[in-house]
């Protein structure tokens, strides 16, 4: 049920935004002249561009209700393809603009498009949020196919931020769109405020009132095996935290050499109010500075708990748990929690 709601509200919030374009510029596509036609066709490029981001930014904001419906590798997969939708829709709006007023004003869309690009501060900030995402998916393409550093992939993405701040200003004060709506500019405001609260709560405030709450610090580091170390935190009430078995967190050791990197690493026991254990696989540079030079009492943010992967989707009395490797950390609490519900456990 959660999940029509969800897809009844995008829908309907992409609903809005046809009907603002279709109220401003849409009805241009009567038009017998053709460069109307492409002038609407431009702009709508551009609002499915923006809202495509700010999609984007909402799939990885880490909202607990949204992840708790879909699940983590759901919402990735959709952030995924949607990329691409939203390099089309950028890639498509300059041009689409260009054609559209070159023929107007009887120029090449060429040189349309240079004026357009450097008539203006907004623009030519259009311009750079433009080149930022081009470069964000080029290089996340790289990423995946050379499986390039994690972090070089974060800190690019980290870019989209920039980018969207960027394109604001240009859309509110160059938008023919919006220019003659008062609800349509507001309904684009608030999809920016709601977007950014979403980050803002779940990436920054809900991590920083954990860290002061809860007072997470690491307690042990032992290792393992020669490539795995386990990691033990500690802190206040953590019988409060809503972790579940099979989840993971994101997690930001605030120690020199590794406070500005946070990565995903999941639960390896059973919830039990007195501490929380990460076992990891020394795989890259920061996997091995934890097992390295990780001290004794650092302080943690975590970000979390994620992912629907709990002992709530065993629906039946009897279960076959499967891991490869390192794998199987996220199966050791969840074996534990299936029996204590008495179901029996490969």
């Amino acid at each position: 049920m959660k999940k029509i709601i969800i897809a009844i509200l995008a829908i309907g919030s992409l609903a809005l935004v046809l009907f603002g374009w279709w109220q401003g510029s849409g009805q241009y596509l009567a038009s017998a002249d053709q460069s109307f036609g492409y002038i609407a066709a431009g702009r709508l490029a551009g609002l499915l561009a923006v809202w495509t981001v700010l999609a984007q930014v909402m799939l990885t904001s880490r909202a607990n209700w949204l992840e708790q419906t879909f699940g983590l590798d759901r919402l990735t997969h959709f952030h995924h393809y949607n990329g691409f939708v939203v390099l089309l829709a950028i890639i498509a709006h300059g041009p689409l603009l260009a054609i559209g007023y070159g023929a107007r004003l009887g120029q090449s869309a060429w040189r349309e498009f240079w004026q357009l690009a450097l008539g203006s501060d907004e623009t030519f900030q259009a311009v750079l949020a433009v080149a930022i995402f081009i470069l964000i998916v080029a290089v996340s393409v790289v990423i995946i196919k050379r499986h390039l550093r994690y972090e070089t992939w974060y800190a690019i993405h980290f870019l989209t931020y920039l980018a969207i701040l960027l394109a604001f200003g240009h859309q509110l004060e160059l938008g023919q769109d919006f220019q003659n709506s008062i609800w349509f500019s507001g309904y684009w405001i608030l999809l920016y405020v709601l977007v950014g609260a979403h980050v803002a709560v779940y990436r920054v405030i809900m991590p920083l009132y954990r860290l002061v709450r809860h007072q997470c610090t690491v307690a042990a580091v032992t290792p393992e095996t020669a490539s795995t170390v386990s990691i033990v935190i500690r802190g206040q009430a953590l019988s409060r935290l809503p972790w579940r078995a099979g989840q993971f967190v994101i997690v930001r050791f605030l120690t020199k050499g590794l406070w500005y990197e946070s990565h995903p690493f999941s639960l390896s026991c059973l919830p039990n109010g007195d501490h929380l254990r990460l076992t990891v696989k020394v795989l890259g540079d920061f996997t091995k500075k934890l097992s390295r030079q990780l001290p004794i009492g650092t302080p943690v943010l975590i970000s979390g708990p994620h992912g629907a992967f709990t002992p709530e989707q065993a629906t039946h009395d009897q279960a076959i748990l499967i891991a490869g490797g390192i794998g199987i950390t996220p199966l050791r609490p969840m074996a534990e929690a299936l029996l204590g519900q008495g179901k029996k456990v490969t």
